[in-house]
């Protein structure tokens, strides 16, 4: 399209195309090129999520989008609606988007906090997350689900992350010092529970 921002020789709308490119390798490629032309590229990705758009579509304008950070700001009414996206990576990728925009993004905390009940636990995790950097006041509701992901039963990285996310937030996640104290010692991975340690060293400082 004549006008448009052009990354690497190619416009916007060709780049796009590529969103939905059976090539992994292609389709990240796409998501560095969109996010490379900045906010110019924002109407075009705003304007290609559709609810009916193929998931790795979805996807891929989320995965573009992310990576602007603080430069999104104008996609959060999107972002907004991507919390409810049927996919849990789009969902995912909005909240840590929102966490990127930080207080510019306060209108979006009720929806966070809704996520915060969502069936799965990473996009809990990233929502808690975003609402700790967008609203501090909002540790309240915070804290207990990042506790409660120290119990998970799968991945470790996500038992880390967690707890990375806890030490973040300093003294003001004292009520997640016991779970942690126990998860220090008693994780079956040595990961979490160096992360679990250095969690305490941050909360108790």
């Amino acid at each position: 399209m004549q006008g448009e921002p052009r990354y690497q020789g190619k416009s916007v709308s060709e780049w796009m195309k590529h969103l939905d490119d059976g090539d992994e390798n292609y389709r990240k490629r796409a998501y560095e090129a969109l996010a490379g032309t900045g906010e110019s590229a924002l109407p075009v990705l705003v304007d290609a999520y559709k609810p009916w758009a193929s998931d790795q579509v979805r996807c891929g304008v989320l995965e573009a989008i992310v990576r602007m950070g603080p430069k999104a700001v104008t996609a959060i009414p999107l972002l907004t609606s991507a919390l409810s996206d049927s996919h849990s990576l789009v969902r995912c990728l909005a909240a840590t988007t929102l966490m990127l925009l930080g207080s510019n993004a306060h209108a979006t905390v009720p929806t966070l906090k809704s996520a915060l009940t969502d069936k799965d636990v990473v996009v809990r995790m990233r929502a808690a997350q975003a609402l700790v950097a967008i609203d501090p006041s909002a540790d309240g509701a915070a804290v207990p689900v990042l506790v409660a992901t120290l119990g998970f039963n799968g991945m470790d990285w996500i038992r880390s992350d967690a707890a990375k996310i806890l030490g973040g937030i300093g003294p003001r996640a004292r009520s997640a010092v016991a779970t942690l104290m126990a998860v220090s010692t008693s994780d079956p991975s040595e990961a979490v529970r160096k992360d679990a340690t250095h969690a305490l060293k941050e909360i108790q400082k």
